[in-house]
């Protein structure tokens, strides 16, 4: 895994990646592991502690680890035989298109569900979108503050060809290594 610490960093990596990958659709967006989620008032917002994966039509992955501000592990590539073994036993392959069990919190018991629809495309662009003002981070296992002025970036969007994003972004250091990421849809106004 490549681990990118500056925005700079971050956007030659993600122009070489769209070099690669510009038309190749991407199929479902997933992780390996639990997550929770939060619906606020038109979108729902995922976090995770773990990777993060986005697959493409032709079976390959960018698997993200972007648990911090400013720190981003990334890389392209097939999933492992572990991760394909784990991936075939998750029951959400597709956290953007599936449909949610709602239980009743005394009973414990399904009383509804929801269901999201979400379509993909090719990502077109990467916008990772800097700061440079003071923040708290990990680094070597430790809470540290970096000063103001760097080249810092807190938030990506993966914008796709039919107007859509796929956006992430770290909790704030206190949360300790979790990410939330979302959509965006476009809206078409006639």
């Amino acid at each position: 895994m490549e681990y990118l610490y500056n925005k700079k960093d971050a956007d030659e990596y993600f122009n070489k990646l769209l070099n690669e990958i510009k038309s190749i659709k991407i199929t479902n967006v997933f992780t390996l592991s639990n997550l929770s989620y939060v619906s606020e008032k038109e979108k729902t917002i995922y976090d995770t502690d773990t990777e993060l994966y986005i697959m493409l039509e032709n079976n390959k992955c960018i698997v993200i680890s972007y648990l911090d501000t400013s720190l981003l592990g990334i890389e392209y590539r097939y999933l492992s035989m572990e991760e394909l073994n784990q991936y075939n036993q998750i029951k959400d392959k597709d956290f953007f298109n599936m449909v949610r069990e709602i239980y009743d919190s005394n009973t414990m018991q399904i009383c509804s569900s929801d269901s999201i629809k979400f379509e993909y495309s090719s990502i077109i662009q990467v916008v990772v979108h800097g700061f440079s003002h003071e923040f708290e981070t990990w680094r070597d296992n430790k809470e540290v503050k970096l000063p103001s002025g760097g080249d810092y970036f807190n938030r990506i969007d993966f914008c796709l060809g039919n107007g859509n994003k796929i956006c992430m972004c770290p909790k704030d250091v206190v949360f300790d290594g979790y990410l939330d990421f979302w959509v965006e849809v476009e809206e078409y106004k006639i």
